[in-house]
């Protein structure tokens, strides 16, 4: 037996096919491994289904008609090949494998390429035993979750076909809470897929023999998601909320909360830059806080992360109402770094991170105003008129109108045909002090602006310190929407290999790094980001 073949045998009996089936299906097809996998499957329409489980020793208990899971799962197989033209059908080997969105869900086929590039989500999920031996509705609609996730991944990784469908995945999942709460969520990206993972960390304890009196208990106080997790603690993770307030008295009150479980940020676009936004979404105003019975005051929450998630998911929020409750879509830019520092936001660096804020609000607020000034130069009266440039014009203007005379009627400025006359020293004179006005006025725009950039430079660097540094995140992916509040597109850019590739549902092409940051800002156009993915680098480099 050559070692191809060897190879061959091992990978797909790593997939849970046992070993009589595996050479079968190889003989039949010429030792071609993606070829067997296709036979293995159709297979299972003319006799009985094989389990998928890494080791062919654990016995299965599966009834008659209790296989129906795999019928399906099959049937899916088949039907999504048929609809396949045989022109696209193969691709070439070097591209990631396309995902047709057959779902209501506009982002669903791009989550489910983030969660296979991510190596521990691909690796846990390829790694399940699906056995099926329960009779708790709940388990076999988590099971069946599962099961067709494992299967997509399979095919993700050894399909020779330009696309697969993710319809089973979406389907098994919408059976389980009812497809009408996950259509609720189709237009928010984190909320979405915070549902998702808890749904796939809650089939992987049952698979994985969790106690149902564990997993009950663990769920009531959503360390579930956290603790002894499998997957979710890599989506979730833990902030401690605290409070300021001060009493009508005077005195300060500083209060500690019990912990709370986050697994997205909702960011406003207003903010422009990802680290005022996200600070600005862990404050919180609150109008009435009791600090004694019947007195109420005003109170700040600040939220500080504890316990930081292995994925960071920021949803942009670019949604705008006007006075008469119109929404619109906000065409402004937002932007975000490559490398991600959250050390400013974390509860060991709190009192550190306060003295540094204190600091920058004084920056900023010198910023905003030399921003204002500027802004009133280069913007005279909102004319959008630059007033060196309109006095250099006013300059040039009468510079130009030897031998002519000015007059003035129903106020507008017009010039008679040239006279006889010498042009009057009173003119030149004027031409001098205003010449010299534009020049001092470009020169002091000038000025303002090099002041500005020494400013945001001072405000970028305020937190480039070691301490702040040690948790570094990198940008794994980019969901755009490619539209207005009525509709769109939606694809997905993501960092593979460290090459950026577009993941447009069946289409998935290379792009260079200025294209995804162009596409994303959200300042051209009517595409932009609706939700940014970081990955902990240490992830990455461990996988």
């Amino acid at each position: 037996m050559g070692n191809q073949k060897k190879e061959a045998i091992k990978k797909l009996m790593e997939m849970g096919f046992d070993e009589p089936t595996v050479i079968s299906a190889l003989d039949n097809c010429d030792g071609n491994q993606e070829s067997a996998l296709e036979y293995i499957l159709s297979s299972a329409f003319n006799k009985p289904s094989i389990p998928y489980r890494q080791n062919p020793n654990v016995p299965v208990n599966i009834k008659p008609g209790e296989d129906d899971m795999q019928k399906a799962i099959a049937l899916s197989i088949k039907e999504n090949s048929k609809s396949q033209p045989i022109e696209i059908k193969e691709r070439d080997q070097s591209i990631p494998l396309g995902l047709k969105n057959t779902s209501s869900i506009p982002f669903f086929s791009s989550l489910i390429q983030i969660y296979y590039s991510l190596p521990f989500f691909r690796k846990l999920i390829l790694s399940q035993s699906i056995i099926i031996q329960t009779e708790d509705p709940r388990k076999k609609k988590l099971f069946k979750l599962i099961s067709e996730l494992n299967l997509l991944f399979k095919l993700m990784e050894t399909s020779k076909m330009k696309y697969e469908d993710t319809v089973g995945v979406v389907n098994a999942f919408a059976d389980i809470d009812g497809a009408q709460l996950v259509n609720n969520e189709k237009s928010h990206v984190g909320d979405f897929s915070m549902r998702f993972v808890s749904r796939v960390e809650e089939g992987l304890r049952y698979l994985n023999s969790q106690s149902d009196e564990e997993i009950v208990k663990a769920k009531e106080d959503m360390s579930f998601l956290i603790e002894g997790s499998m997957l979710s603690g890599m989506f979730f993770g833990k902030m401690i909320p605290k409070i300021r307030a001060k009493k009508p008295d005077g005195v300060k009150i500083r209060e500690e909360l019990g912990p709370l479980t986050f697994g997205k940020f909702e960011v406003e676009v207003d903010k422009k830059e990802i680290y005022e936004a996200w600070r600005s979404a862990l404050a919180k105003e609150i109008d009435l806080f009791q600090v004694a019975e019947g007195v109420n005051v005003k109170a700040k929450q600040i939220n500080w992360i504890d316990i930081l998630p292995g994925v960071l998911i920021f949803e942009i929020n670019r949604l705008t109402t006007d006075s008469k409750g119109n929404i619109s879509k906000a065409i402004k830019p937002f932007s975000f770094p490559m490398t991600l520092y959250p050390g400013r936001f974390l509860l060991k660096n709190s009192k550190k991170t306060v003295k540094l804020q204190r600091t920058m609000a004084n920056k900023k607020k010198s910023l905003k105003q030399l921003e204002n000034t500027i802004e009133s130069f280069e913007n005279f009266n909102n004319r959008k008129q630059n007033i060196s440039q309109m006095l250099k014009l006013c300059s040039n203007f009468l510079e130009n109108q030897n031998n002519q005379e000015l007059k003035i009627g129903n106020d507008e400025i017009y010039v008679d045909p040239p006279l006889p006359i010498e042009k009057k020293p009173t003119l030149e004179i004027a031409c001098k002090v205003i010449g010299d006005y534009s020049e001092k006025v470009q020169s002091t725009l000038e000025e303002m602006k090099e002041k500005l950039r020494t400013c945001e430079k001072d405000v970028e660097n305020i937190f480039d310190e070691e301490k702040f540094k040690k948790s570094e995140y990198e940008l794994h992916a980019v969901i755009v929407h490619d539209g207005d509040v009525a509709g769109g597109q939606v694809y997905a850019y993501m960092k593979r290999n460290g090459m950026w590739k577009k993941f447009h549902d069946i289409n998935v092409t290379e792009i260079g790094e200025k294209s995804v940051i162009f596409d994303s800002l959200g300042e051209y156009g009517i595409s932009g980001a609706c939700c940014l993915i970081y990955v902990d680098n240490n992830l990455l480099r461990e996988n």
